[in-house]
């Protein structure tokens, strides 16, 4: 009979057990009452100090909203002392008209604005307008010159030396004339050929009194430009306002020429002045 011996078996290892100690549970202190802690903040500078502050804001803020309502509502802040500078061809009140700033609130008005409708009219090459508290409006205005009259379509207006028409002809009447044949009328702000104006006005300058228009005009003509009528009863071509010096200079030797040899000649055309000729 066999006898079988098994091993005996090991025992598991202990498990480590930690005790933990209970925690004291936290003493709460008791909160001081409402009134001291009210009296602690009414009794300090600090919290006096930012109510000063408060109030001064808020007094700031009335202040300004009431002087901002006055400003904006005040009648005494409408435009109303209007002066205009510098102008001799323009009405003042066409001025005041173009500017549009009479009785305008001065906050809501732009100079800028202002400005371009002046320097829009024909006769104003440069305007200014500067507005100053409480209702005053300065409108400056650089007006163009005339240098001559121009008459068509029996109306005789003001022209600068860029042939703009600047209106009627008044008071400021330039001394050159210039007549063209072609139907008017013209209005402010219109073109005629500054060529033709340059050379009628150089030529009331370069001509010798003898030979100045037997009329005082300067005539024009798109065919052949200025010309005047003499006095002897020449008609004498110019054309434009090119080497004017030189068809003058040509002119007046090919006069002495033509009186010399005691030629009969009606027309005289200097418009080239290398190839001048009479008949």
């Amino acid at each position: 009979m066999s006898i079988r011996r098994t091993a005996p078996r090991s025992r598991p290892a202990a498990v480590p057990v930690r005790r933990t100690r209970p925690r004291p549970a936290p003493s709460r202190a008791p909160r001081p009452s409402i009134v001291p802690r009210l009296a602690a903040v009414l009794g300090s500078a600090r919290f006096w100090w930012w109510c000063a502050a408060k109030l001064a804001a808020l007094a700031v803020l009335a202040g300004s909203s009431a002087l901002l309502y006055h400003f904006v509502t005040s009648p005494s802040f409408y435009v109303s002392d209007v002066t205009v500078e510098g102008n001799e061809l323009l009405p003042t009140q066409e001025v005041v008209d173009a500017a549009a700033v009479s009785g305008s609130h001065i906050l809501w008005l732009n100079p800028r604005l202002a400005t371009q409708r002046l320097r829009a009219l024909p006769t104003v090459r440069d305007a200014e307008v500067t507005l100053a508290l409480p209702n005053r409006a300065t409108l400056r205005v650089v007006e163009r010159t005339p240098v001559a009259q121009w008459q068509v379509g029996g109306g005789t207006y003001l022209v600068d030396e860029e042939g703009r028409v600047l209106g009627p002809a008044g008071r400021h009447t330039p001394p050159t004339v210039v007549r063209e044949g072609r139907p008017g009328p013209l209005q402010p702000g219109d073109r005629v050929p500054a060529e033709a104006v340059g050379a009628a006005v150089a030529l009331a300058e370069l001509l010798p009194a003898q030979w100045q228009p037997v009329t005082g005009v300067f005539d024009y003509s798109a065919d052949v430009g200025i010309s005047i009528a003499t006095r002897n009863g020449w008609r004498v071509r110019f054309g434009d306002n090119e080497a004017l010096a030189t068809k003058v200079a040509t002119f007046l030797a090919l006069a002495e020429e033509i009186e010399r040899v005691g030629a009969r000649a009606q027309l005289v055309d200097v418009r080239f002045p290398g190839r001048p000729y009479y008949r």
